[in-house]
């Protein structure tokens, strides 16, 4: 049954990435519903328990869903480490500023491993995504941590000049 409930589990998640409504929220949380409706309906339709044994059925589409659930939630961990890496380096930009000048080398090291280690969770996120026999369902999480990497690149570009002038 987690599957079923698998849109309300990540819905805080993708209404924040995705910048969904209320209302988009719910929709997610209905398709996913649908979409196990649509499925059990295209299965009766055509006969696939005559086909194939009801319980080699439920076992495949059953192990299907788990693995799909599992790459998804194996990939939102890096994610948030993406995430924390971009709060990081923003910080990083804020203590080089308008921090101790004679800190300011320190400034410029934590942004730079925030870099690096937003770079390596985005990888993880994108090869968890890659393992999805449907890749599109992971593309809203590789799309997240583009944009982590692209934030942390920039402000590490930005406390990385600051530095500079300061030394």
């Amino acid at each position: 049954m987690a599957p079923w409930f698998s849109a309300s589990a990540v819905s805080g998640t993708l209404t924040h990435l995705w910048s969904l409504s209320p209302t988009g929220s719910a929709w997610l949380t209905v398709s996913v519903q649908l979409g196990f409706v649509t499925g059990a309906f295209i299965s009766s339709a055509l006969a696939l328990s005559d086909l194939w044994s009801a319980r080699r059925l439920f076992a495949w589409s059953t192990a299907a869903a788990a693995i799909t659930t599992a790459l998804i939630g194996a990939s939102e961990v890096p994610l948030e480490t993406a995430r924390a890496c971009a709060a990081v380096a923003a910080l990083a930009e804020l203590v080089a500023a308008k921090g101790n000048p004679s800190a300011v080398s320190d400034a410029g090291v934590s942004p730079l491993l925030a870099d690096a280690a937003c770079r390596g969770a985005s990888y993880n996120v994108r090869i968890n995504v890659a393992a999805l026999s449907d890749a599109s369902k992971g593309h809203a999480l590789i799309d997240a941590a583009k944009e982590f990497v692209r934030e942390t690149s920039t402000a590490a570009a930005r406390v990385s000049a600051e530095v500079e002038r300061h030394i």
